[in-house]
């Protein structure tokens, strides 16, 4: 039996918690949102080349499963991860440990309650 999603839901819905983030992550992976998906890419992509360096410090807001955080942490000395949902930062959390990455630290918190400056703030969907 194939397991059907519906994403118009809070991600922090407690009868879907477990499977929410999940969900969305496996939505990125559709063919016609991976065609888009790869479409933005190449163009932030081309903007993280170009604006981020080994030696900055960068503030993403609104990472949701991480889908750009990974290839932002491969390009910057560290990454604080904001995300409300606490089902999003769990997923995320299980991919930072496959991964074996270090780079970044990921929290549910409110983006004026973090007093670090940042050499870069990213925003995705927020």
């Amino acid at each position: 039996m194939k397991r059907k999603y519906f994403l118009n839901v809070p991600m922090d819905n407690p009868f879907l918690k477990n499977i929410a983030a999940e969900a969305y992550d496996k939505h990125l992976s559709l063919p016609i949102i991976k065609t888009v998906r790869e479409q933005e890419s190449k163009t932030i992509n081309d903007l993280f080349e170009k604006y981020l360096g080994k030696d900055d410090h960068v503030l993403e807001i609104g990472v949701g499963t991480g889908y750009y955080s990974m290839n932002i942490a491969l390009r910057v000395r560290s990454l604080i991860a904001l995300e409300p949902s606490a089902a999003m930062l769990n997923f995320l959390e299980k991919k930072i440990t496959t991964k074996g990455m270090t780079l970044i630290v990921v929290a549910k918190k409110r983006k004026n309650t973090i007093s670090k400056e940042f050499d870069a703030e990213a925003c995705g969907e927020c």
